[in-house]
């Protein structure tokens, strides 16, 4: 039963990243266009950003760098369902 809702779970977070996706339209960071294969939606609290795969790892070194950790609620990458 447990691999059912892993599925569902799956699907649904890839749907949440569809939509988040085609809501930005594009990178915040580097303005190109987004596609939810290379796309990561961070959820903070009440607020989620969408960015692209490079501008999301981009944003974690320079966290890192600084001794800083992403506490992110929850990470949806387009780009772990390939």
């Amino acid at each position: 039963m447990s691999f059912l809702i892993d599925g569902m779970v799956g699907e649904l977070n890839r749907q949440l990243l569809r939509y988040a996706v085609g809501r930005a339209i594009s990178c915040p960071g580097c303005k190109t266009i987004l596609d939810e294969r290379d796309s990561v939606l961070v959820t903070v609290g009440k607020t989620s950003v969408v960015q692209c795969g490079d501008c999301h790892d981009e944003t974690v070194h320079k966290l890192e760098t600084r001794g800083v950790s992403l506490l992110a609620d929850d990470v949806i990458d387009g780009r772990a369902s390939r």
